[in-house]
C-alpha cells in the first residue's frame, strides 16, 4: 500500500486530494480520542488553542481545533499525574510515590518497599548501573516472589530502548497462569514455559530464572527447572533501557506484542545476581500507579 500523503484525522487540507469514490465532501465535526496505529497509541494535539497548532506530540500540524469539553481539562490528577480519557471520564496515572484516584496521597516508602501492588498498567523501572550490570552480560541470576489471581500479565523486562525483531531482551510473564520466561540475544528468541505450576492462586510464589551464555533455566516455588537454549552463537544479553519490573509504559509496543498488559498483584523479594537484594521503590528511578500490598 503505496500513500502519497500523511495521516489526517478529521478532516483534509484540500478535498481535491480525496477520490470520488469517497463520496466524502466535509470533514468531521465532533470530538476523537484514544487513537491507535499499529497497536500504537498516537499522541495528539497537546494544549492546543483556536489556531494553527504544530508540533505537538506526534501532530505535524492542524488547524482550528480546540479542546473538548472533558474532566480532563480541569487537571484532577495532582502531583503530575496524567490524566487519560475513558470516554467522558478518565483515569489518573499517578507518579511514583503517590496513590488513591486523584494522586493526593503520598505514600511512604519505607511501608511500600518490600510489596508494591501493581494494576495492570502499573510499572517501576531501574535504570542505575548497579542494577542493569546484574542483567545483562554473559550470565544472569533473578528470583522474586509474585502473588496474584490472573492468568496472564508481564512481570519482568529488560531490552533495547528501541526494540526491533532482532533487539536483545529477556522477560518474564504469566500466560494461562503459568510463568513464561523468553530471551533473545540477537540471534533469535526461546521461550522457556513452567507449565508445572500454575500461580494464579492469589499466593505467594517463588519464582527463579538462571541464564549461564545461552543455557536458560525456569523454576517455581520448589519444582524442577525447566531449561531452553537461544540460538545461534551470540552469548551475551545487551540492553540499554533499565530493568522494569510489574510491566511496561505501553507494553503492546515497547514488547513488540509479546504481552498487552501488566501484572495484576504484588511483586517482591527481588534478588539479582545470587546476593543483590533490590529495594524496589528506593531505588526506582520512575514508576506509575504502584500500590501498598495488601
Amino acid at each position: 500500500l503505496s500513500l502519497p500523503h500523511n495521516l489526517f484525522l478529521g478532516g483534509i487540507p484540500d478535498p481535491q486530494w480525496l477520490s470520488p469514490k469517497v463520496k466524502v465532501h466535509g470533514g468531521f465535526s465532533g470530538c476523537i480520542q484514544k487513537v491507535s496505529c499499529s497497536q500504537r497509541h498516537l499522541l495528539l494535539v497537546v494544549g492546543c488553542e483556536r489556531k494553527t497548532v504544530t508540533n505537538h506530540g506526534i501532530a505535524m500540524s492542524g488547524v482550528n481545533l480546540e479542546n473538548c469539553a472533558h474532566p480532563c481539562l480541569r487537571n484532577p490528577c495532582d502531583h503530575g499525574g496524567d490524566c487519560i480519557p475513558q470516554l467522558d471520564a478518565f483515569k489518573c496515572h499517578c507518579p511514583l510515590g503517590y496513590r488513591d484516584p486523584f494522586c493526593q496521597t503520598r505514600m511512604d516508602k519505607e511501608d511500600i518497599i518490600t510489596a508494591p501492588r501493581f494494576i495492570g498498567d502499573s510499572y517501576l523501572r531501574f535504570s542505575h548501573p548497579r542494577v542493569v550490570k546484574r542483567i545483562s552480560g554473559w550470565k544472569l541470576s533473578l528470583s522474586f516472589r509474585v502473588r496474584t489471581s490472573v492468568s496472564r500479565g508481564l512481570l519482568l523486562w529488560a531490552g533495547r530502548k528501541w526494540m526491533t525483531s532482532a533487539s536483545d531482551f529477556i522477560s518474564v510473564g504469566l500466560r494461562n497462569g503459568f510463568v513464561t520466561a523468553s530471551f533473545s540475544l540477537g540471534s533469535g528468541q526461546t521461550t522457556i514455559a513452567y507449565n508445572i505450576t500454575a500461580i494464579n492462586d492469589g499466593r505467594w510464589h517463588h519464582v527463579h530464572f538462571f541464564r549461564n551464555e545461552q543455557e536458560a533455566s525456569l523454576a517455581v516455588d520448589d519444582g524442577p527447572p525447566v531449561t531452553g537454549v537461544a540460538p545461534g552463537k551470540l552469548r551475551q544479553l545487551n540492553i540499554n533501557d533499565g530493568l522494569y519490573i510489574g510491566g511496561l509504559e505501553d507494553p503492546r509496543h515497547q514488547s513488540m506484542n509479546k504481552y498487552t498488559e501488566g501484572l495484576v498483584g504484588c511483586l517482591t523479594d527481588l534478588v539479582l545476581g545470587g546476593n543483590y537484594r533490590v529495594s524496589l521503590l528506593q531505588e526506582a528511578s520512575e514508576g506509575r500507579n504502584v500500590d501498598y500490598c495488601d
